[in-house]
């Protein structure tokens, strides 16, 4: 049975539903602000960071995907919520309970659709700490501010059991464990930060301009094969958890694991290079961004730090500031069309239309992977 309702105006409700969940999470340099930005560093989310910051979680947006909202992001105007949180919301280990009204009809039917993973997202500090956690080594730790939206995501950092409530996730005993999938990946844990980094990047979907480039050398060319096997396998063993099927999905989890194996013997011979390369896109991505956000500053002010994952996300904010229409991964080309020859009017008339912002800007956290 659902644990969803639908009111008399169409509106569905939720009374308790996990929204966040306690434990040791992988998240890249750049998220944090450490000083590798493309290593990986687990971070703990402690239990009793999250029972201080229930409160905070109470009666907040519920969006469609991330967006950072209010003073320190886009206004409500501009991103109507789709629904809300309660008032009661609490933690009871692992997890951050919450109520849950969803107004949206949008929002609904991209739940009926299933899309269904939960991301809050909140203003925290990194602090550097390294310890362990029920088994688990960390590297840093999260001390949370305040809560400030629940994102409906296609995929959230803590997993399907965060997710909104109802038979497909739960009724029928969940979907593979967490702890199954942990295991599919137990060769991988005991590999340094830079080698779990170099495999994540054989995992990411790769540009054609990438795959052509890869294709050049037989010796990566094996590492991005493997690494297909291991997301197959993977895929494989979740399908067949969802069929019922928990032999299949015990021998698929098996294949991931030894595809994973194979991928990281692979990596280690080409350790030197990846990173390097990794560096070298790392270094390229920063550098594009923040040119986009030295251009387009004069026009239209600071940019906020939830679109400034990239040159192209920078220059969709200005697009939207500007009011113009640009096509899917096209907004780096329009604007700087649009602004060619042009010049930024007065440092006053900039400074009539800016609020006046704090010096200090608390990090954003997201557990979603989608950031």
């Amino acid at each position: 049975m659902s644990q969803r309702e639908i009111d008399s105006n169409g509106w569905m409700y939720i009374a308790k539903n996990p929204i966040s969940k306690s434990g040791v999470f992988p998240y890249l340099g750049s998220e944090i602000g450490a000083p590798e930005p493309t290593r990986i560093y687990n971070v703990l989310r402690s239990p009793e960071e999250l029972e201080k910051a229930a409160s905070t979680f109470s009666l907040i947006p519920i969006i469609d995907d991330h967006e950072f909202l209010g003073s320190i992001g886009i206004s409500t105007d501009d991103r109507p919520p789709a629904g809300y949180t309660g008032e009661n919301v609490v933690y009871e280990h692992p997890y951050l309970y919450a109520p849950l009204k969803i107004t949206s009809d949008a929002l609904q039917k991209q739940l009926a659709r299933g899309k269904i993973e939960l991301s809050p997202a909140y203003t925290c500090d990194w602090i550097e700490e390294s310890g362990e956690y029920e088994g688990e080594q960390y590297d840093y730790k999260q001390v949370i501010n305040h809560g400030n939206h629940l994102a409906l995501v296609d995929k959230g950092r803590t997993g399907r059991d965060v997710a909104v409530l109802d038979h497909y996730a739960f009724d029928t005993g969940g979907l593979l464990p967490m702890k199954t999938l942990e295991e599919i990946m137990a060769a991988i844990g005991a590999l340094s930060d830079e080698d779990k980094a170099k495999l994540q990047a054989a995992l990411s979907p790769a540009t054609d301009e990438e795959k052509d480039e890869t294709a050049k050398d037989d010796e990566v060319t094996d590492i991005v094969e493997e690494a297909d096997n291991v997301a197959e396998a993977a895929a494989e063993a979740v399908a067949a958890e969802e069929q019922g099927d928990d032999v299949a999905a015990i021998e698929a989890a098996g294949e991931a694991v030894e595809n994973a194996e194979a991928v990281l013997e692979a990596a280690e011979e080409l350790q030197e290079k990846i990173a390097q390369d990794a560096m070298h896109k790392a270094v390229k991505h920063i550098d594009a961004r923040n040119a986009m956000a030295a251009r387009v500053k004069p026009f239209i002010g600071a940019v906020p730090k939830t679109s400034m994952d990239s040159a192209e996300s920078i220059a969709a904010y200005a697009c939207k500031k500007f009011g113009i229409k640009h096509g899917k991964g096209q907004a780096t080309a329009v604007i700087a069309g649009y602004l060619h020859g042009r010049k930024p009017a007065s440092a006053k008339t900039v400074a009539q239309d800016k609020a006046v912002v704090s010096t200090h800007k608390p990090q954003v956290a997201v557990f979603g992977w989608e950031k």
